[in-house]
């Protein structure tokens, strides 16, 4: 279906950190709840991230903001689900307040293994986790206007994200 003039898409990806419900620290074990999450949202909507304390969600292309947020609530309830049935649980934040990437151990992915290559101490020392938030235009004009409204808040919005990856 063609988009009209005035459309938009949008979608959204979430990373969240596994965690001990005893310890609180991150737990290396996302391998175990992306399985039992694929059984319940199949592999184009959650993956494995960088560490394996990681794991992420993808909603679908989306046309209403009350979309995103359904799908976040369907996304969410489900990996939350498949970590309590591994032991564990799912908190979502920027970085987690005392556990040290020294002791996270990387995902298997190959995708990794070769990103790890490239960037070295840069991509080990990486313990973040992201909100990333896409949208899509009918055009480059579209996105072009759009970004051209936008550059006055880049200041603000970068004040705001600082402490936050």
């Amino acid at each position: 279906m063609p988009q009209k003039r005035d459309e938009y898409t949008i979608g959204v990806e979430e990373e969240y950190q596994v965690v001990d419900p005893k310890s609180r620290g991150l737990a290396a074990c996302a391998e175990r709840v992306l399985g039992q999450a694929r059984q319940a949202l199949g592999d184009e909507e959650v993956a494995p991230e960088l560490r394996d304390s990681q794991i992420e969600v993808m909603s679908p292309v989306c046309r209403t903001l009350a979309e995103v947020r359904a799908e976040l609530v369907r996304l969410r309830g489900a990996v939350t689900q498949a970590a309590e049935d591994e032991g564990v649980r799912i908190a979502a934040a920027s970085t987690h307040p005392f556990s040290h990437w020294r002791e996270q151990p990387l995902a298997r992915e190959e995708r990794y293994r070769k990103l790890l290559e490239s960037y070295q101490r840069l991509l080990r020392q990486q313990l973040a986790f992201g909100f990333h938030v896409h949208v899509g235009l009918h055009d480059r004009e579209a996105a072009l206007q759009v970004m051209n409204h936008l550059r006055p808040w880049l200041a603000p919005l970068l004040a705001l994200s600082a402490n936050s990856p």
